[in-house]
Parts: C-alpha cells; sequence; structure tokens
C-alpha cells in the first residue's frame, strides 16, 4: 500500500470503533490483511506504540509531536491534548 489519505482513511475505519469515529481497538489489528498490517506497522518508524500509531493516522500527525522546551518526543493523549516529558 501506498501512504496516502485515503488508506489512513481504510485503516481508520478497520481500527477504530463506530466505524472510524470511536476508540482504538487494538483487537482489530489482527483482522487486518498482510497488506494492511504492513503498511500500519511501517507507517510511522518513530512511533513508540501501536496506540501512538493509530492516533497519529486518525489525526493526520505527520510529524511526531516534541516538547517545545526540551525537545524530547511527548506522550500522546487526544482526549487531554499532548503531555510534556516528565
Amino acid at each position: 500500500m501506498i501512504i496516502s489519505k485515503e488508506n489512513d482513511d481504510i485503516l481508520v475505519k478497520l481500527i477504530f470503533s463506530k466505524n472510524g469515529k470511536g476508540r482504538f481497538c487494538p483487537k482489530r489489528l489482527k483482522t487486518l490483511s498482510q497488506e494492511q498490517s504492513q503498511y500500519f506497522k511501517t507507517r510511522f518508524s518513530d512511533s513508540f506504540s501501536d496506540r501512538e500509531t493509530a492516533l497519529r493516522i486518525k489525526y493526520h500527525i505527520d510529524i511526531r509531536p516534541v516538547c517545545e522546551t526540551c525537545g524530547k518526543p511527548v506522550k500522546m493523549n487526544i482526549r487531554l491534548g499532548v503531555n510534556s516529558p516528565k
């Protein structure tokens, strides 16, 4: 699969509940085809977890957020915003 918004939208509908509008469902990763699974695993080389990769795909965050003060990667928390490293 080629990296594109269309392919990202397909994945979002498959791995999030409520047809892409709900929560991330890690169990749904097992239902992806081999090609979709490979695309998901290689979409972002700098993600720390499947959840982070899924959220970055859903919210179109191509560049991993970093702390403006210290430059360290920050923890992804979409509901609360992005948290600064401790």
